[in-house]
């Protein structure tokens, strides 16, 4: 990463998944693989990397989606959103 001085910064960060804006999904494979057993403990990177995939589609993501009109029988997205 270089920062705004154009100084480089290295480092290693261990993720389980990693949405990237205008970029790929990463999943961390064992994590995937042992979808089952992490859903039982409240884990579950598919579903929160598409989430947030699905969050940035949004003019400033926010940690919730862009909902639409009509969704839990609200008039307009931004009623789903407030409810």
């Amino acid at each position: 990463m270089t920062d705004e001085a154009g100084v480089v910064h290295e480092h290693t960060q261990v993720l389980l998944g990693e949405a990237m804006e205008r970029g790929p999904i990463m999943l961390s494979w064992e994590h995937v693989a042992n979808a089952t057993e992490n859903a039982a403990r409240g884990h579950n990177v598919v579903v929160h990397e598409f989430v947030r995939k699905l969050d940035m589609k949004s003019a400033e993501p926010n940690g919730c989606p862009p909902l639409p009109a009509g969704f839990m029988g609200a008039r307009t997205g931004r009623a789903a959103y407030e409810a």
